[in-house]
């Protein structure tokens, strides 16, 4: 068996890679951090290296001898409109995957698959749907993970052009069972499970069963031409309330019925993020999440489908899994 390596291979779509190649009978190793919670590996028969991708040493270490490395390893955050600096995020995006990128030359790594997201595309003015070759104006990155996600994914698709066997993967806003922090992706169930939002506003979602995304990177590493980007998302779009509504049928918690403007719901979003600084708490929705949101960001996943064979799960089905998982992992209150 080759022996494959999957940074961050304990996280959300880490682990959920990692049950997939044992299913199909691969050596895997993953790397995380000694402070992971290492519970979705729970009964799985991988080896762990303990290490950080911020520090070269524990790299070599847990990739040598791998024929693939899957790099999953982020910091997936929105953060309130006056942390001007962050430097976690930039550490591990971005400094983290220029060490893998250059332990993975030294170590003569075959295959280096980086899992990106559709926060890196492009978003036409027309409104129509986005590819891997839609033209992005850097106004459009107006978060600190969306900055570093493309900044990384940059360094990556240049060494590609230099000779490096990398292929990158853009998964949607990923949903499904065994989102333990959880994402902002899952937080967002989560909250509409517990009623904490009082309305809804308008905006499209890319949305991406886990399970499907793990197959996307295996047949990424198996399929995909170096130096490429794969768009992994469902075609089908749901605005917020159209996914409100999904829920409110799964679940049967009443989907919140007011709209909000946007001036209004901004209004209130900074004001709350400015309350943090006075009083602790969690902020209902990061303004730079809501921002994001306006962009309207629709995605085409023509080309993976075509290239990869990759499949999707209805929406409908996937979030019926993550509604489950979430109630019987104690997320939902009432």
């Amino acid at each position: 068996m080759a022996k494959v390596l999957v940074t961050g291979g304990a996280g959300f779509v880490g682990s959920a890679l990692v049950r997939a190649l044992l299913n199909r009978g691969e050596d895997v190793h993953v790397l995380a951090r000694k402070s992971s919670h290492l519970v979705n590996l729970t009964g799985l028969k991988v080896q762990v290296h303990y290490g950080d991708v911020y520090y070269p040493e524990s790299l070599r270490n847990a990739m040598k001898g791998a024929e693939v490395v899957y790099h999953t390893a982020s910091v997936y955050r929105f953060f309130p409109w006056w942390k001007r600096t962050v430097p976690p995020i930039y550490k591990i995006n971005i400094q983290g995957t220029q060490n893998v990128i250059q332990t993975a030359q030294e170590a003569g790594v075959k295959k280096l698959i980086y899992t990106s997201s559709i926060i890196t595309m492009g978003i036409r003015k027309d409104g129509g749907l986005s590819n891997e070759n839609t033209l992005l104006r850097k106004a459009q990155l107006a978060s600190h993970y969306a900055r570093s996600k493309y900044d990384a994914e940059s360094l990556v698709l240049h060494e590609a052009g230099r000779g490096l066997l990398a292929v990158v993967v853009n998964p949607g806003m990923v949903i499904g069972p065994g989102d333990h922090k959880p994402t902002p992706s899952g937080e967002m169930i989560v909250k509409f499970l517990n009623r904490t939002y009082p309305g809804y506003f308008h905006t499209v979602f890319c949305l991406a069963d886990v399970d499907d995304v793990a197959a996307g990177h295996i047949a990424a590493a198996e399929k995909g031409v170096v130096g490429s980007r794969y768009i992994l998302c469902n075609q089908e779009h749901r605005s917020m309330k159209a996914l409100f509504k999904i829920l409110e049928k799964i679940s049967g918690v009443r989907a919140p019925w007011i709209k909000f403007p946007y001036p209004l719901l901004l209004a209130f979003v900074y004001a709350d993020e400015w309350s943090v600084r006075l009083i602790k708490h969690r902020p209902l929705m990061p303004s730079e999440g809501v921002n994001f949101c306006r962009s309207f960001l629709r995605c085409d996943n023509t080309k993976a489908v075509q290239e990869l064979g990759y499949k999707t799960t209805p929406i409908e089905e996937t979030l019926e899994k993550a509604v489950r998982w979430f109630r019987d992992h104690g997320y939902v209150h009432s």
